[in-house]
């Protein structure tokens, strides 16, 4: 996964406490992996993935190899089982006290070899996350105000 720096300068009003915004930050991280794993992720095994994202170079035996065994030539893709798992599961952690989330995803042991090729994002996926982080946390912030009345004598 991608790594966003976000600095908040002012959310919801001076009655907001820091909580509030860390929690509201936290929904809003959540959004992001949880948009990136359904749109993004999937596209990282499709054909002209490896130029996107510039993915170390295959040996040619190994593609001659997968071209005859398995008739195609995706990227990061041998018989499929590191996609078909690690595309059906996503478990999203963050942290009570800081604004920090992590992605976890089940798949074989062998998925650590390409871990960074597996989380490469391009500068515009990169921008989208952030869109979504500030989108989704303005709205929980603007839902937790709360409301104040006076009495008008």
């Amino acid at each position: 996964m991608p790594i966003l720096h976000v600095t908040v300068r002012e959310r919801g009003g001076p009655e907001t406490t820091a909580e509030e915004i860390v929690a509201a930050l936290n929904v809003g991280i959540t959004a992001a992996i949880q948009w990136w794993h359904r749109e993004i992720f999937p596209g990282h095994f499709r054909l002209g993935a490896a130029a996107k994202y510039i993915y170390k170079k295959r040996g040619k035996q190994h593609m001659i190899r997968k071209a005859r065994r398995y008739h195609h030539q995706l990227p990061l893709v041998w018989t499929g089982a590191m996609r078909n798992e690690m595309t059906r599961y996503l478990r999203v952690d963050t942290l009570k006290r800081r604004a920090e989330g992590k992605g976890k995803m089940h798949g074989p042991g062998y998925k650590n070899l390409y871990w960074r090729e597996l989380t490469e994002t391009t500068p515009g996926e990169a921008a989208r996350m952030a869109k979504i982080v500030d989108r989704v946390s303005t709205q929980k912030l603007n839902g937790n105000q709360k409301a104040t009345s006076r009495k008008i004598a």
